[in-house]
Protein backbone atom coordinates (compact mmCIF):
# COMPACT_ATOMS: atom_id res chain seq x y z
CA UNK A 1 0.00 0.00 0.00
CA UNK A 2 1.18 3.58 -0.75
CA UNK A 3 2.63 5.93 1.91
CA UNK A 4 -0.44 6.88 3.81
CA UNK A 5 0.92 10.35 4.75
CA UNK A 6 2.42 11.05 1.59
CA UNK A 7 -1.18 11.09 -0.09
CA UNK A 8 -3.34 14.36 1.24
CA UNK A 9 -2.68 16.00 -2.34
CA UNK A 10 -5.96 17.53 -3.27
CA UNK A 11 -7.18 19.39 -0.24
CA UNK A 12 -9.07 22.44 0.92
CA UNK A 13 -8.54 23.92 3.83
CA UNK A 14 -7.45 21.90 7.31
CA UNK A 15 -7.17 18.85 5.38
CA UNK A 16 -4.77 17.46 8.20
CA UNK A 17 -7.63 17.73 10.48
CA UNK A 18 -8.85 14.44 12.33
CA UNK A 19 -12.47 15.83 11.17
CA UNK A 20 -11.68 16.77 7.77
CA UNK A 21 -13.75 19.70 8.35
CA UNK A 22 -13.17 23.10 6.98
CA UNK A 23 -14.60 26.18 5.63
CA UNK A 24 -16.94 25.77 2.69
CA UNK A 25 -14.86 27.40 -0.18
CA UNK A 26 -16.15 27.26 -3.67
CA UNK A 27 -15.29 24.73 -6.67
CA UNK A 28 -12.11 27.37 -7.73
CA UNK A 29 -11.12 27.88 -4.28
CA UNK A 30 -11.18 24.33 -3.30
CA UNK A 31 -8.99 23.20 -6.04
CA UNK A 32 -5.33 22.87 -5.63
CA UNK A 33 -2.90 25.90 -6.35
CA UNK A 34 -2.31 25.98 -10.11
CA UNK A 35 1.52 25.38 -10.97
CA UNK A 36 2.92 25.02 -14.27
CA UNK A 37 3.45 21.48 -14.36
CA UNK A 38 -0.42 21.20 -13.26
CA UNK A 39 -1.46 23.31 -16.02
CA UNK A 40 0.53 21.19 -18.59
CA UNK A 41 -1.61 18.56 -17.46
CA UNK A 42 -4.66 19.97 -17.67
CA UNK A 43 -7.33 19.74 -21.02
CA UNK A 44 -7.63 23.18 -22.38
CA UNK A 45 -10.81 24.92 -21.13
CA UNK A 46 -12.70 24.78 -24.42
CA UNK A 47 -11.81 21.41 -25.07
CA UNK A 48 -12.77 20.54 -21.86
CA UNK A 49 -16.36 22.02 -22.09
CA UNK A 50 -16.89 20.07 -24.48
CA UNK A 51 -15.84 16.35 -23.92
CA UNK A 52 -17.10 16.79 -20.61
CA UNK A 53 -20.71 16.95 -21.37
CA UNK A 54 -20.21 14.46 -23.81
CA UNK A 55 -19.00 12.34 -21.60
CA UNK A 56 -21.50 12.80 -19.27
CA UNK A 57 -24.33 12.54 -21.99
CA UNK A 58 -22.64 9.17 -23.31
CA UNK A 59 -23.25 7.76 -19.68
CA UNK A 60 -26.51 8.11 -19.77
CA UNK A 61 -27.27 7.08 -23.24
CA UNK A 62 -25.97 4.10 -22.74
CA UNK A 63 -27.38 3.61 -19.74
CA UNK A 64 -30.79 4.18 -21.45
CA UNK A 65 -29.33 1.56 -24.34
CA UNK A 66 -28.06 -1.49 -21.79
CA UNK A 67 -31.91 -1.20 -19.57
CA UNK A 68 -33.53 -0.75 -22.47
CA UNK A 69 -32.24 -4.13 -23.94
CA UNK A 70 -32.08 -5.81 -20.42
CA UNK A 71 -35.72 -5.03 -20.88
CA UNK A 72 -35.97 -6.89 -24.30
CA UNK A 73 -35.10 -9.98 -23.50
CA UNK A 74 -33.56 -12.59 -21.35
CA UNK A 75 -29.51 -12.42 -21.93
CA UNK A 76 -28.96 -10.80 -18.74
CA UNK A 77 -31.34 -12.06 -16.92
CA UNK A 78 -30.50 -14.35 -14.55
CA UNK A 79 -33.88 -16.15 -13.55
CA UNK A 80 -33.48 -19.67 -12.32
CA UNK A 81 -36.75 -20.32 -14.50
CA UNK A 82 -37.80 -20.52 -17.77
CA UNK A 83 -40.78 -17.94 -16.47
CA UNK A 84 -40.24 -14.05 -17.20
CA UNK A 85 -43.48 -12.76 -16.10
CA UNK A 86 -43.88 -8.83 -17.36
CA UNK A 87 -43.75 -7.34 -13.88
CA UNK A 88 -40.51 -8.63 -13.69
CA UNK A 89 -38.94 -6.57 -17.16
CA UNK A 90 -40.94 -3.62 -15.62
CA UNK A 91 -42.06 -0.62 -17.39
CA UNK A 92 -39.28 -0.37 -20.58
CA UNK A 93 -40.55 -3.84 -22.10
CA UNK A 94 -43.38 -1.52 -23.22
CA UNK A 95 -40.63 0.69 -25.39
CA UNK A 96 -37.77 -1.92 -25.67
CA UNK A 97 -39.80 -4.41 -27.66
CA UNK A 98 -39.41 -8.49 -27.12
CA UNK A 99 -36.62 -8.38 -29.61
CA UNK A 100 -34.48 -9.79 -27.39
CA UNK A 101 -31.83 -7.79 -29.14
CA UNK A 102 -28.77 -7.33 -26.71
CA UNK A 103 -26.11 -9.80 -27.09
CA UNK A 104 -22.56 -10.42 -26.71
CA UNK A 105 -21.95 -7.98 -28.74
CA UNK A 106 -23.94 -4.83 -28.16
CA UNK A 107 -23.77 -5.60 -24.55
CA UNK A 108 -20.19 -5.72 -24.96
CA UNK A 109 -20.51 -1.82 -27.01
CA UNK A 110 -22.89 -0.53 -24.23
CA UNK A 111 -20.29 -1.01 -21.45
CA UNK A 112 -17.55 0.00 -23.02
CA UNK A 113 -19.39 3.21 -23.99
CA UNK A 114 -20.52 3.75 -20.23
CA UNK A 115 -16.72 3.25 -19.40
CA UNK A 116 -15.18 5.03 -21.86
CA UNK A 117 -17.87 8.14 -21.10
CA UNK A 118 -17.07 7.72 -17.38
CA UNK A 119 -13.38 8.33 -17.43
CA UNK A 120 -13.97 10.93 -19.68
CA UNK A 121 -16.61 12.66 -17.44
CA UNK A 122 -13.78 12.49 -14.51
CA UNK A 123 -11.28 13.68 -16.63
CA UNK A 124 -12.96 16.66 -17.68
CA UNK A 125 -15.05 17.14 -14.39
CA UNK A 126 -13.37 21.33 -14.00
CA UNK A 127 -15.60 21.91 -17.14
CA UNK A 128 -18.74 20.33 -15.61
CA UNK A 129 -21.04 22.10 -13.23
CA UNK A 130 -22.27 20.34 -10.05
CA UNK A 131 -26.00 20.66 -11.09
CA UNK A 132 -24.96 19.36 -14.72
CA UNK A 133 -22.82 16.10 -12.83
CA UNK A 134 -25.95 15.20 -10.92
CA UNK A 135 -28.73 15.74 -13.28
CA UNK A 136 -26.62 12.81 -15.38
CA UNK A 137 -26.62 10.95 -11.90
CA UNK A 138 -30.35 10.87 -11.79
CA UNK A 139 -30.37 10.45 -15.68
CA UNK A 140 -28.30 7.08 -15.77
CA UNK A 141 -29.44 5.89 -12.17
CA UNK A 142 -33.01 6.20 -13.42
CA UNK A 143 -32.94 4.21 -16.30
CA UNK A 144 -31.14 0.99 -14.26
CA UNK A 145 -33.91 1.42 -11.54
CA UNK A 146 -36.66 1.29 -14.56
CA UNK A 147 -35.23 -1.87 -15.79
CA UNK A 148 -35.07 -5.31 -15.17
CA UNK A 149 -32.45 -6.74 -12.17
CA UNK A 150 -29.09 -7.72 -14.23
CA UNK A 151 -27.08 -10.63 -13.54
CA UNK A 152 -28.52 -10.84 -9.86
CA UNK A 153 -31.40 -12.19 -8.63
CA UNK A 154 -30.84 -11.24 -4.72
CA UNK A 155 -33.26 -9.19 -4.78
CA UNK A 156 -35.88 -12.23 -5.17
CA UNK A 157 -33.66 -13.52 -1.87
CA UNK A 158 -34.68 -10.25 0.09
CA UNK A 159 -38.52 -11.03 -0.80
CA UNK A 160 -38.17 -14.31 0.22
CA UNK A 161 -36.66 -13.78 3.62
CA UNK A 162 -39.39 -10.95 4.80
CA UNK A 163 -42.06 -13.55 3.54
CA UNK A 164 -40.22 -16.36 6.08
CA UNK A 165 -40.30 -13.64 8.76
CA UNK A 166 -43.40 -11.88 8.02
CA UNK A 167 -46.30 -14.37 6.81
CA UNK A 168 -44.42 -17.78 8.14
CA UNK A 169 -43.00 -16.91 11.66
CA UNK A 170 -39.69 -18.09 10.54
CA UNK A 171 -36.16 -17.26 10.94
CA UNK A 172 -34.49 -16.20 8.27
CA UNK A 173 -31.34 -16.38 9.71
CA UNK A 174 -32.12 -20.35 10.31
CA UNK A 175 -34.48 -21.45 7.67
CA UNK A 176 -32.98 -21.01 4.37
CA UNK A 177 -36.19 -19.73 1.17
CA UNK A 178 -36.99 -23.37 0.75
CA UNK A 179 -38.75 -23.49 3.71
CA UNK A 180 -41.40 -21.26 1.89
CA UNK A 181 -41.55 -24.12 -1.05
CA UNK A 182 -44.55 -23.27 -2.50
CA UNK A 183 -44.85 -19.49 -2.48
CA UNK A 184 -44.68 -18.09 -5.57
CA UNK A 185 -41.15 -16.38 -4.82
CA UNK A 186 -39.64 -19.18 -4.62
CA UNK A 187 -39.19 -19.99 -8.21
CA UNK A 188 -36.93 -16.81 -8.72
CA UNK A 189 -34.49 -17.36 -6.11
CA UNK A 190 -31.00 -18.88 -6.78
CA UNK A 191 -29.99 -19.37 -3.47
CA UNK A 192 -33.01 -21.60 -2.13
CA UNK A 193 -30.69 -23.17 0.52
CA UNK A 194 -28.86 -20.70 2.00
CA UNK A 195 -30.03 -18.37 5.09
CA UNK A 196 -29.71 -15.24 4.82
CA UNK A 197 -26.38 -13.00 5.53
CA UNK A 198 -27.91 -9.96 6.03
CA UNK A 199 -27.96 -7.66 8.59
CA UNK A 200 -31.01 -7.97 11.05
CA UNK A 201 -32.15 -4.50 10.53
CA UNK A 202 -33.13 -4.99 6.88
CA UNK A 203 -34.79 -8.18 7.88
CA UNK A 204 -37.27 -5.69 9.99
CA UNK A 205 -37.14 -3.19 6.94
CA UNK A 206 -37.98 -6.14 4.81
CA UNK A 207 -40.62 -7.85 6.74
CA UNK A 208 -43.37 -5.73 5.55
CA UNK A 209 -42.69 -6.45 1.72
CA UNK A 210 -43.17 -10.05 2.62
CA UNK A 211 -46.95 -9.16 3.03
CA UNK A 212 -47.74 -7.51 -0.47
CA UNK A 213 -47.65 -9.44 -3.80
CA UNK A 214 -43.98 -10.39 -5.90
CA UNK A 215 -44.34 -7.27 -8.32
CA UNK A 216 -44.97 -4.77 -5.60
CA UNK A 217 -42.18 -5.97 -3.60
CA UNK A 218 -39.81 -6.26 -6.38
CA UNK A 219 -40.11 -2.52 -7.59
CA UNK A 220 -40.11 -1.39 -4.18
CA UNK A 221 -36.58 -2.28 -3.06
CA UNK A 222 -35.76 -1.28 -6.88
CA UNK A 223 -37.32 2.10 -5.97
CA UNK A 224 -35.08 2.22 -2.84
CA UNK A 225 -32.11 0.74 -4.51
CA UNK A 226 -32.07 3.39 -7.35
CA UNK A 227 -32.96 6.87 -4.74
CA UNK A 228 -30.26 5.39 -2.31
CA UNK A 229 -27.50 5.71 -5.33
CA UNK A 230 -28.89 9.14 -5.97
CA UNK A 231 -28.59 10.03 -2.92
CA UNK A 232 -25.19 9.01 -2.27
CA UNK A 233 -23.77 10.69 -4.91
CA UNK A 234 -26.18 14.27 -3.67
CA UNK A 235 -24.61 14.08 0.13
CA UNK A 236 -20.39 12.79 -1.34
CA UNK A 237 -20.72 15.97 -3.66
CA UNK A 238 -21.87 18.07 -0.54
CA UNK A 239 -19.28 16.99 1.77
CA UNK A 240 -16.62 17.02 -1.25
CA UNK A 241 -17.56 21.04 -1.54
CA UNK A 242 -17.23 21.38 2.24
CA UNK A 243 -13.59 19.25 2.34
CA UNK A 244 -12.69 21.33 -0.13
CA UNK A 245 -12.99 19.33 -3.19
CA UNK A 246 -14.74 19.93 -6.26
CA UNK A 247 -18.46 18.38 -6.10
CA UNK A 248 -18.77 17.55 -9.23
CA UNK A 249 -16.04 15.10 -9.79
CA UNK A 250 -16.89 13.31 -6.83
CA UNK A 251 -20.59 13.15 -8.08
CA UNK A 252 -19.91 11.44 -11.15
CA UNK A 253 -17.02 9.22 -9.18
CA UNK A 254 -19.64 7.74 -6.80
CA UNK A 255 -23.04 8.14 -8.83
CA UNK A 256 -21.95 7.51 -12.55
CA UNK A 257 -19.28 4.75 -11.95
CA UNK A 258 -20.15 1.99 -14.33
CA UNK A 259 -20.08 -1.19 -11.76
CA UNK A 260 -22.92 0.92 -9.28
CA UNK A 261 -25.17 1.58 -12.30
CA UNK A 262 -24.60 -1.55 -13.82
CA UNK A 263 -24.80 -4.02 -11.33
CA UNK A 264 -25.34 -1.96 -8.09
CA UNK A 265 -28.21 0.15 -9.44
CA UNK A 266 -30.26 -2.86 -11.50
CA UNK A 267 -30.02 -5.74 -9.26
CA UNK A 268 -31.29 -3.10 -6.24
CA UNK A 269 -28.16 -4.42 -3.88
CA UNK A 270 -28.70 -3.82 -0.47
CA UNK A 271 -24.97 -2.57 -0.19
CA UNK A 272 -26.78 0.72 -1.53
CA UNK A 273 -29.08 1.08 1.19
CA UNK A 274 -26.10 0.30 4.01
CA UNK A 275 -23.38 2.62 2.20
CA UNK A 276 -26.45 5.59 2.30
CA UNK A 277 -26.91 4.98 5.66
CA UNK A 278 -22.79 5.43 5.91
CA UNK A 279 -22.65 8.19 4.07
CA UNK A 280 -25.15 10.22 5.85
CA UNK A 281 -23.41 9.40 9.04
CA UNK A 282 -20.26 10.97 7.90
CA UNK A 283 -21.87 14.06 7.01
CA UNK A 284 -23.12 14.75 10.34
CA UNK A 285 -20.37 13.41 12.32
CA UNK A 286 -18.18 15.87 9.91
CA UNK A 287 -20.73 18.50 10.40
CA UNK A 288 -20.46 18.02 14.36
CA UNK A 289 -23.40 16.41 15.39
CA UNK A 290 -20.93 13.26 16.33
CA UNK A 291 -23.77 11.07 18.03
CA UNK A 292 -26.06 11.01 15.15
CA UNK A 293 -23.95 9.89 12.81
CA UNK A 294 -22.38 7.57 14.62
CA UNK A 295 -25.11 6.11 15.02
CA UNK A 296 -26.95 6.03 11.87
CA UNK A 297 -23.22 4.47 10.31
CA UNK A 298 -24.34 1.67 12.78
CA UNK A 299 -27.75 1.24 11.43
CA UNK A 300 -25.93 1.03 7.78
CA UNK A 301 -23.64 -1.90 8.83
CA UNK A 302 -26.73 -3.70 10.35
CA UNK A 303 -28.05 -3.57 7.03
CA UNK A 304 -24.98 -4.90 5.70
CA UNK A 305 -21.69 -5.85 8.29
CA UNK A 306 -18.95 -5.19 5.90
CA UNK A 307 -20.10 -1.79 5.87
CA UNK A 308 -19.36 -1.51 9.26
CA UNK A 309 -15.81 -1.23 8.84
CA UNK A 310 -16.49 2.62 8.62
CA UNK A 311 -17.43 2.82 11.72
CA UNK A 312 -13.63 3.28 13.59
CA UNK A 313 -12.45 5.72 10.99
CA UNK A 314 -15.58 7.69 11.59
CA UNK A 315 -15.25 8.03 15.34
CA UNK A 316 -11.62 9.24 14.50
CA UNK A 317 -13.05 11.83 12.25
CA UNK A 318 -15.20 13.14 15.23
CA UNK A 319 -14.26 16.26 17.33
CA UNK A 320 -16.21 14.49 20.18
CA UNK A 321 -15.59 10.70 19.95
CA UNK A 322 -16.89 10.34 23.01
CA UNK A 323 -20.34 11.38 21.95
CA UNK A 324 -19.74 9.39 18.59
CA UNK A 325 -19.60 6.03 20.66
CA UNK A 326 -22.24 7.18 23.01
CA UNK A 327 -24.62 7.34 19.61
CA UNK A 328 -23.13 3.95 18.33
CA UNK A 329 -23.77 2.33 21.60
CA UNK A 330 -27.12 3.57 21.88
CA UNK A 331 -28.11 2.64 18.06
CA UNK A 332 -26.42 -0.56 18.42
CA UNK A 333 -28.54 -1.47 21.58
CA UNK A 334 -31.87 0.01 20.07
CA UNK A 335 -31.11 -2.80 16.86
CA UNK A 336 -29.10 -5.46 18.46
CA UNK A 337 -31.79 -6.14 21.60
CA UNK A 338 -34.66 -7.22 19.42
CA UNK A 339 -32.57 -8.97 16.56
CA UNK A 340 -30.94 -11.13 19.77
CA UNK A 341 -34.34 -12.18 21.00
CA UNK A 342 -36.33 -13.08 17.70
CA UNK A 343 -33.03 -14.73 16.32
CA UNK A 344 -30.30 -15.25 18.32
CA UNK A 345 -26.74 -14.65 17.01
CA UNK A 346 -27.75 -16.89 14.00
CA UNK A 347 -27.34 -13.42 12.19
CA UNK A 348 -23.32 -14.27 12.06
CA UNK A 349 -23.60 -18.05 11.11
CA UNK A 350 -24.16 -17.16 7.29
CA UNK A 351 -21.59 -14.74 6.93
CA UNK A 352 -19.15 -17.13 8.42
CA UNK A 353 -20.12 -19.60 5.20
CA UNK A 354 -19.79 -16.99 2.68
CA UNK A 355 -16.50 -16.27 4.14
CA UNK A 356 -14.88 -19.93 4.03
CA UNK A 357 -17.40 -22.05 1.66
CA UNK A 358 -15.78 -22.34 -1.62
CA UNK A 359 -19.59 -22.81 -3.54
CA UNK A 360 -19.33 -19.16 -2.62
CA UNK A 361 -15.81 -18.66 -4.14
CA UNK A 362 -16.14 -16.15 -7.49
CA UNK A 363 -13.92 -16.01 -10.93
CA UNK A 364 -11.34 -12.75 -10.61
CA UNK A 365 -12.02 -12.53 -7.01
CA UNK A 366 -8.45 -11.45 -5.50
CA UNK A 367 -7.97 -14.50 -3.75
CA UNK A 368 -8.74 -16.57 -6.84
CA UNK A 369 -6.37 -14.26 -9.25
CA UNK A 370 -3.57 -14.76 -6.44
CA UNK A 371 -4.19 -18.49 -6.53
CA UNK A 372 -4.28 -18.66 -10.24
CA UNK A 373 -0.78 -16.89 -10.01
CA UNK A 374 0.61 -19.63 -7.53
CA UNK A 375 -0.76 -22.40 -10.29
CA UNK A 376 -3.91 -23.85 -7.09
CA UNK A 377 -7.39 -22.91 -6.46
CA UNK A 378 -8.30 -21.35 -3.29
CA UNK A 379 -7.60 -22.86 -0.38
CA UNK A 380 -7.45 -22.25 3.06
CA UNK A 381 -4.30 -20.93 3.36
CA UNK A 382 -4.49 -18.42 0.81
CA UNK A 383 -8.46 -17.31 2.58
CA UNK A 384 -5.82 -17.04 5.38
CA UNK A 385 -3.56 -15.05 3.75
CA UNK A 386 -6.07 -12.72 2.31
CA UNK A 387 -7.62 -12.15 5.75
CA UNK A 388 -4.34 -11.14 7.35
CA UNK A 389 -3.28 -8.48 4.50
CA UNK A 390 -6.22 -6.79 4.42
CA UNK A 391 -6.55 -6.69 8.54
CA UNK A 392 -3.03 -5.59 8.64
CA UNK A 393 -3.78 -2.77 5.94
CA UNK A 394 -6.88 -1.85 7.77
CA UNK A 395 -4.57 -1.74 11.49
CA UNK A 396 -2.10 0.76 9.36
CA UNK A 397 -4.27 3.03 7.99
CA UNK A 398 -6.48 3.01 11.50
CA UNK A 399 -3.11 3.51 13.42
CA UNK A 400 -2.38 6.62 10.56
CA UNK A 401 -6.01 8.03 10.86
CA UNK A 402 -5.41 8.04 14.87
CA UNK A 403 -2.16 10.06 14.72
CA UNK A 404 -3.56 12.91 12.66
CA UNK A 405 -3.58 11.44 8.88
CA UNK A 406 -7.41 12.30 7.19
CA UNK A 407 -9.56 9.76 8.25
CA UNK A 408 -12.14 9.65 5.30
CA UNK A 409 -8.34 8.44 3.03
CA UNK A 410 -7.62 5.92 5.67
CA UNK A 411 -11.35 4.21 5.63
CA UNK A 412 -10.69 4.18 1.64
CA UNK A 413 -7.55 2.13 2.01
CA UNK A 414 -9.12 0.16 4.32
CA UNK A 415 -12.24 -0.89 1.92
CA UNK A 416 -10.01 -1.23 -0.94
CA UNK A 417 -7.79 -3.96 0.92
CA UNK A 418 -11.23 -5.67 2.29
CA UNK A 419 -12.30 -5.65 -1.39
CA UNK A 420 -9.24 -7.31 -3.08
CA UNK A 421 -9.58 -10.31 -0.05
CA UNK A 422 -12.76 -11.14 -0.63
CA UNK A 423 -13.02 -14.87 -2.24
CA UNK A 424 -16.59 -14.19 -3.32
CA UNK A 425 -15.88 -10.64 -4.19
CA UNK A 426 -19.22 -9.29 -6.59
CA UNK A 427 -18.94 -5.98 -8.37
CA UNK A 428 -21.45 -4.13 -6.57
CA UNK A 429 -19.30 -4.62 -3.42
CA UNK A 430 -17.19 -1.53 -4.97
CA UNK A 431 -19.92 1.10 -3.84
CA UNK A 432 -18.47 0.35 -0.38
CA UNK A 433 -15.41 2.25 -1.11
CA UNK A 434 -16.70 5.03 -3.77
CA UNK A 435 -17.61 7.63 -1.48
CA UNK A 436 -14.39 7.76 0.61
CA UNK A 437 -12.24 7.29 -2.10
CA UNK A 438 -14.16 10.35 -3.85
CA UNK A 439 -14.07 11.88 -0.68
CA UNK A 440 -10.26 11.37 0.31
CA UNK A 441 -7.10 13.32 -0.32
CA UNK A 442 -5.22 10.61 -2.66
CA UNK A 443 -4.79 10.38 -5.88
CA UNK A 444 -3.34 7.24 -5.61
CA UNK A 445 -6.57 5.83 -3.96
CA UNK A 446 -8.40 7.13 -6.46
CA UNK A 447 -5.67 5.58 -9.44
CA UNK A 448 -6.25 2.30 -7.78
CA UNK A 449 -9.99 2.56 -7.46
CA UNK A 450 -10.53 3.42 -11.14
CA UNK A 451 -7.97 0.30 -11.80
CA UNK A 452 -10.28 -1.85 -9.92
CA UNK A 453 -13.71 -0.51 -11.88
CA UNK A 454 -11.88 -0.94 -15.07
CA UNK A 455 -10.97 -4.69 -13.81
CA UNK A 456 -14.36 -5.50 -12.70
CA UNK A 457 -16.20 -4.31 -15.97
CA UNK A 458 -13.18 -5.52 -18.05
CA UNK A 459 -13.53 -9.23 -16.95
CA UNK A 460 -17.27 -9.46 -17.76
CA UNK A 461 -17.11 -7.81 -21.14
CA UNK A 462 -18.18 -10.67 -23.76
CA UNK A 463 -15.87 -8.77 -26.32
CA UNK A 464 -12.63 -10.00 -24.75
CA UNK A 465 -14.35 -13.36 -23.52
CA UNK A 466 -15.85 -12.14 -20.44
CA UNK A 467 -19.86 -13.03 -19.31
CA UNK A 468 -22.02 -10.33 -17.67
CA UNK A 469 -22.73 -12.82 -14.64
CA UNK A 470 -20.45 -14.10 -12.12
CA UNK A 471 -18.64 -17.47 -12.84
CA UNK A 472 -17.83 -19.80 -9.91
CA UNK A 473 -13.56 -20.14 -8.92
CA UNK A 474 -11.80 -23.00 -9.72
CA UNK A 475 -12.76 -25.79 -7.81
CA UNK A 476 -15.22 -24.13 -5.84
CA UNK A 477 -18.05 -26.05 -7.75
CA UNK A 478 -19.04 -29.38 -6.01
CA UNK A 479 -19.21 -31.15 -2.70
CA UNK A 480 -20.14 -28.13 -0.94
CA UNK A 481 -22.82 -28.76 1.51
CA UNK A 482 -24.28 -26.58 4.06
CA UNK A 483 -26.66 -26.81 6.65
CA UNK A 484 -30.41 -26.13 6.08
CA UNK A 485 -33.77 -26.41 7.62
CA UNK A 486 -35.14 -29.19 6.38
CA UNK A 487 -39.28 -29.57 5.53
CA UNK A 488 -40.05 -31.06 9.60
CA UNK A 489 -37.00 -28.91 11.09
CA UNK A 490 -37.99 -25.16 10.07
CA UNK A 491 -37.18 -23.27 13.57
CA UNK A 492 -40.04 -20.78 14.23
CA UNK A 493 -39.00 -17.60 16.01
CA UNK A 494 -38.71 -18.34 19.60
CA UNK A 495 -38.12 -22.07 19.32
CA UNK A 496 -35.59 -24.32 19.05
CA UNK A 497 -34.93 -27.69 16.24
CA UNK A 498 -32.42 -29.41 14.71
CA UNK A 499 -30.99 -28.92 11.44
CA UNK A 500 -30.20 -30.95 8.21
CA UNK A 501 -27.61 -31.13 5.50
CA UNK A 502 -28.34 -30.73 2.11
CA UNK A 503 -26.59 -30.04 -0.81
CA UNK A 504 -26.52 -25.69 -2.02
CA UNK A 505 -27.11 -26.58 -5.40
CA UNK A 506 -28.90 -23.76 -6.52
CA UNK A 507 -26.64 -20.91 -6.99
CA UNK A 508 -26.53 -17.55 -8.88
CA UNK A 509 -23.14 -18.03 -9.73
CA UNK A 510 -22.19 -19.77 -13.11
CA UNK A 511 -19.69 -22.69 -13.22
CA UNK A 512 -16.11 -21.76 -14.38
CA UNK A 513 -16.70 -22.69 -17.57
CA UNK A 514 -19.09 -19.88 -18.59
CA UNK A 515 -15.77 -17.38 -18.74
CA UNK A 516 -12.72 -17.49 -20.90
CA UNK A 517 -12.11 -14.34 -20.85
CA UNK A 518 -8.38 -12.85 -21.35
CA UNK A 519 -8.02 -9.54 -19.20
CA UNK A 520 -5.11 -8.06 -18.12
CA UNK A 521 -2.76 -11.01 -19.00
CA UNK A 522 -5.05 -13.41 -16.88
CA UNK A 523 -6.88 -16.38 -18.84
CA UNK A 524 -9.74 -18.13 -17.03
CA UNK A 525 -11.19 -21.07 -18.50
Amino acid sequence: MPSLAGEELESGPDSRAPAGVGTSPSRESGSPPATPSASRRRLPPGLGAVLGPAGLAAIVCASIYLALGAAAGRYVLELPTPVNPGWISGPLTSIAGHGNWLQPAQLSAGLIVLVVGYLIALACARSISPRMALTAVVFANLAFTLGPTIVSTDVFGYIAYGRELALHGLDPYVSPPLSIAHDTILRFVYWQHQPSPYGPLFTFLSAPLGLVSDAVALWTFKLAAGAASVAIAFIVAAIARERGLDPARAAIFVGLNPAVLFYAVSGAHNDLLAVCLMVIGLALVLRGMEAQGAGVAVAGAAIKLTVGLALPFLVIAARRRGQALKGAGLVAFVIGVPALVLFGTHFFDQLHRISTDPLFDTLFSGPDRLAAALGTHITPAIRTMSTVAAGLVALTALAWAWRGGDAVTAAGWAFLALIASIASFAPWYLVWLLPFTALGHSRSLRLATLLVTLYAIAVHIPAVGGVPWLSQARGSAGGTTVAVAGPRALQRIGSISSMGSAPASATSIRPVRGSTATVLGWRAS
